[in-house]
C-alpha cells in the first residue's frame, strides 16, 4: 500500500488516470484490459463503486478474486451493506471461500448444461466487466485476458442481470444453495 492508503497497481499512470476518471465520473466508455494488473484495477473500481449489489460469474481459480486488494475492497463493500451473488463455473472446491463468512454473500454452482462461458461482473445497474473465455490454468505472470469494462452502461447491465439471474435461479434449483 502507498501512503494514500490506496493499493498499488503495476499499470501505466496514463491507463490508471483514464480508468480512475471513468470510474469516478461513471463514464460509459468501454475500457479494454489485457493484463492481470489491469483486470485487478478495473475490478477494484467496479466493486468500490457498488452501492447496492454485485453479481459475479467466475471460476474457482480466477486469480483476480483471490488477490488481496480485491478481497479487501469486497470486504469493505459488504461492510457498507452491498449484497454479493457469486455464480461459480464448476464444482471444484473453492478453498479460500473468499467471502463465505459474510451473510451478504451468496454462492451457487453453475447448472451442468449451461452455455454460459464468458466471466463477468455487474456493479449495481450501470457498471460491468465482461471477459473472453480463458484457461483456468493460466499463471498470474501470463494472465492475458481480453475484456471490456464500463462504469455507466445501464442497457448492457440490464441484459447481464437477466442472464445472471436466470443462471443463478437455475443453479439454485439444481444445487443446494451455498450460503455464508
Amino acid at each position: 500500500m502507498n501512503n494514500t492508503n490506496f493499493p498499488v497497481f503495476d499499470v501505466s499512470e496514463e491507463y490508471k488516470e483514464i480508468m480512475e476518471e471513468a470510474a469516478e465520473k461513471k463514464i460509459g466508455v468501454i475500457i479494454l484490459n489485457s493484463t492481470f494488473e489491469h483486470a485487478v484495477l478495473l475490478t477494484y473500481h467496479l466493486i468500490k463503486n457498488a452501492k447496492e449489489e454485485i453479481k459475479i460469474f467466475t471460476s474457482v481459480s480466477d486469480l483476480v478474486y483471490r488477490d488481496a486488494r480485491i478481497k479487501r475492497i469486497m470486504e469493505n463493500a459488504t461492510k457498507k451493506g452491498v449484497k454479493v451473488k457469486i455464480l461459480l463455473e464448476s464444482k471444484k472446491p473453492f478453498e479460500d471461500k473468499v467471502f463465505l463468512n459474510n451473510a451478504l454473500v451468496e454462492y451457487q454452482i453453475l447448472e451442468k448444461n449451461s452455455k454460459l462461458r464468458n466471466h463477468f461482473l455487474i456493479s449495481d445497474n450501470s457498471g460491468f466487466g465482461i471477459e473472453e473465455k480463458h484457461s483456468e490454468f493460466q499463471e498470474k505472470e501470463l494472465y492475458l485476458v481480453k475484456s471490456r469494462v464500463s462504469f455507466n452502461s445501464p442497457e448492457v447491465c440490464e441484459c447481464l442481470h437477466k442472464i445472471f439471474d436466470s443462471a443463478f435461479l437455475k443453479a439454485g434449483l439444481q444445487n443446494d444453495t451455498i450460503k455464508s
